[in-house]
């Protein structure tokens, strides 16, 4: 079972041109060489990831997800775009996140970020994680990853 998720296309300064290739190659890779079916890989590309539906792909595709056994199933989260970092008034550090297509980012100055940060991804992985075992896989393909699974 899997979320993979490529976003070229944020606006005309932040333009990449590899990432979705990138989770077609991954999509097309789980089918014809690993032979997940198709119908287990939700597949999120351009304009369509935004924040919200890369949050409800986690959660309705992975952790909700009845067809997936409560342990055992093996767990793909693919992200291929921009990441980001910024610097968090309540802790020390700089905070990583990826960036969703509809993201306006960086660091908030009215409080709002729309990137995703790592401590959501900790909290969202960990629930994943608690409701369908430990076989979880996440590949973050960009910048400022380093740190984002904690």
């Amino acid at each position: 079972w899997a979320v993979i998720v490529g976003i070229n296309h944020y606006n005309e300064e932040a333009e990449l041109n590899g990432c979705v290739g990138d989770a077609h190659l991954m999509f097309d890779y789980l089918t014809e060489n690993l032979r997940v079916p198709a119908s287990h890989i939700l597949l999120l590309t351009d304009v369509v990831p935004t924040r919200e539906r890369i949050l409800r792909a986690l959660y309705d595709h992975l952790r909700n997800n009845p067809l997936i056994p409560s342990s055992g199933a093996n767990l793909l989260f693919h992200f291929s775009g921009h990441g980001s970092s910024f610097v968090s008034d309540f802790e020390s550090g700089r905070t990583e996140a990826i960036c969703p297509a509809d993201r306006h980012g960086g660091n908030p100055v009215d409080g709002v970020v729309l990137d995703i940060s790592d401590r959501e991804l900790n909290l969202i992985f960990s629930e994943i994680c608690r409701q369908k075992g430990s076989k979880l896989t996440v590949i973050l393909d960009c910048c400022h990853s380093g740190g984002a699974t904690r």
